[in-house]
C-alpha cells in the first residue's frame, strides 16, 4: 500500500500558488487493506490572483473542462453499458435516421468514439458560427479526416446518443452516475443554481467562470432544460471531493460506498487498456501510415504510463488546469483541480500545472 506525507504534498501545492495558478483543490486517496479509502484533502489560494477574492474551499466548483469527457461522459456511458441500456458495440446509425447522420459515421461504434479512434472535424470558424440543432446537424454530417487523434466532436456525438437514449445528457448523468455515487456538487455550467454561483472558480476575469467560448455564450437556465452542444465535452463544474468519489468507485470494482454496482466490475482494467492498436484498420485511411504506439487512449482517458511500467496509470487532464491520475495496481489516485488558465500579469512561469501534478504524483508513489 502506498503511504504519503500530506505536509510534503501540501508544500508542493503551496509553493506554486500565485505562480502557476491562483487557487487549487487537491484530494489524494489510497485503498487500505480493509478495502476502504484513506483520503486526504488540501486547498490553497483564491478565485483569482487578487488576494481579496474568494478563498478556495472543499465546495469550490471548478470548471473541469475535458475531465467532463473521461470522468463524467465516459463513466456515464460505461454505467449504462453495465445496466444494459447501450452496448460499446452499438453503432451510431442505430440512434439516428439516414437523414440525420452522415454515411461514414453511421458505421462507427460507441467504443470507437470513446477512444478517439475515428476522427472527423469542422473548421473552428464554421462550428462556432452555428447554434442549436444546426450545430448538431453539422457535427453528425462532418467529413472524416486523416488519422486518429484526440478531438472534441466525438464526444458531441456521444452526448447526442445520450439524448436519444435518455432524453437529455444531464438526465442520463444524474440517473446512472451522480445519484448512484452520491455526487452532490457535480453540475453542468448552466445548471448551477444562483445560491452556488459564488462558489464557481473563474478561469478569467470577465467570462463568468467558463473557459469555453460556446458555453460562455449560453444563458443561465434551470435544470432539465436542453443542454448545450458541448455539455458532454467540457460542460461540467465539480469539486475535487466529487471527482475523488468517482476515482474511488473505479478502484472499487465499479461499486459505490454502499457496495452498489454502478460501473462495470472490470472498469479499472478497461481504463488501463490501450485499445487503439486493435482498431488500426478502422482508424487509418487507405495509404496512411500510423504509429499506434504513440496513440494511447482508452475509454475517455489517457494512458499516462504504459502497462509495463511498475505503476501503470491512467488519467485525464483539462485545459483549465484540472487533472485526475489513477493507479489501480496500488489503489492510488490524485485529483488536482485548479484554474491555472487564469491570465496572470508579468512573466509566464516555466513550470506548468502538469509539472506540479508530476511532482505530487512522485511523492505519492511507493519508493
Amino acid at each position: 500500500m502506498s503511504t504519503f506525507n500530506l505536509e510534503k504534498v501540501a508544500g508542493i501545492l503551496e509553493s506554486h500558488q500565485g505562480i502557476v495558478y491562483p487557487g487549487a483543490s487537491l484530494v489524494v486517496g489510497v485503498k487500505t487493506g480493509s478495502g476502504e479509502f484513506s483520503r486526504l484533502s488540501y486547498t490553497v489560494g483564491n478565485h483569482s490572483y487578487d488576494p481579496s477574492s474568494y478563498r478556495i474551499n472543499s465546495k469550490s466548483l471548478f470548471d473541469v473542462a475535458s475531465l467532463t469527457k473521461g470522468m463524467i461522459t465516459a463513466q456515464t456511458i460505461l454505467a449504462m453499458v453495465r445496466a444494459g441500456k447501450i452496448s460499446l458495440d452499438d453503432k451510431v446509425g442505430q440512434f439516428f435516421s439516414v437523414d440525420e447522420c452522415g454515411s461514414f459515421l453511421r458505421d462507427v461504434t460507441i467504443q470507437e468514439l470513446l477512444s478517439h479512434q475515428v476522427v472527423f472535424d469542422l473548421p473552428k470558424e464554421q462550428f462556432e458560427g452555428l447554434r442549436g440543432q444546426d450545430s448538431i446537424d453539422a457535427v453528425l454530417n462532418a467529413p472524416r479526416i486523416q488519422g486518429a487523434r484526440y478531438g472534441n466532436l466525438t464526444f458531441v456525438v456521444l452526448g447526442e446518443i445520450l439524448r436519444k437514449v435518455w432524453q437529455a445528457p444531464s438526465l442520463a448523468v444524474r440517473e446512472f452516475l451522480t445519484e448512484p455515487l452520491g455526487l452532490t456538487d457535480t453540475l453542468w455550467h448552466h445548471h448551477v443554481p444562483a445560491s452556488q454561483r459564488h462558489l464557481m472558480v473563474p478561469t478569467g476575469p470577465e467570462n463568468h467562470g467558463v473557459h469555453d467560448p460556446l458555453t460562455r455564450r449560453i444563458e443561465w437556465v434551470e435544470e432539465g432544460s436542453p443542454s448545450p452542444i458541448l455539455c458532454c465535452v467540457s460542460g461540467v463544474r465539480s469539486t475535487a471531493e466529487d471527482i475523488a468519489t468517482i476515482a474511488e468507485a473505479i478502484l472499487s470494482g465499479g461499486k459505490n460506498a454502499d457496495g452498489m454496482q454502478v460501473l462495470p466490475p472490470n472498469v479499472a482494467e478497461m481504463l488501463l487498456r490501450n485499445i487503439v492498436p486493435e482498431y488500426v484498420p478502422r482508424a487509418v485511411l487507405p495509404g496512411e501510415k500510423f504509429d499506434s504506439s504513440s496513440f494511447r487512449y482508452s475509454y475517455g482517458v489517457d494512458l499516462i504510463t504504459g502497462t509495463s511500467d511498475p505503476f501503470p496509470t491512467f488519467g485525464v487532464g483539462g485545459f483549465t488546469g484540472c487533472g485526475v491520475w489513477v493507479c489501480p495496481q496500488i489503489g492510488l489516485y490524485m485529483v488536482l483541480l485548479s484554474n491555472a488558465v487564469y491570465p496572470k500579469q508579468g512573466a509566464k512561469s516555466p513550470v506548468t500545472i502538469r509539472d506540479v501534478r508530476k511532482k505530487i504524483w512522485g511523492e505519492l508513489l511507493p519508493r
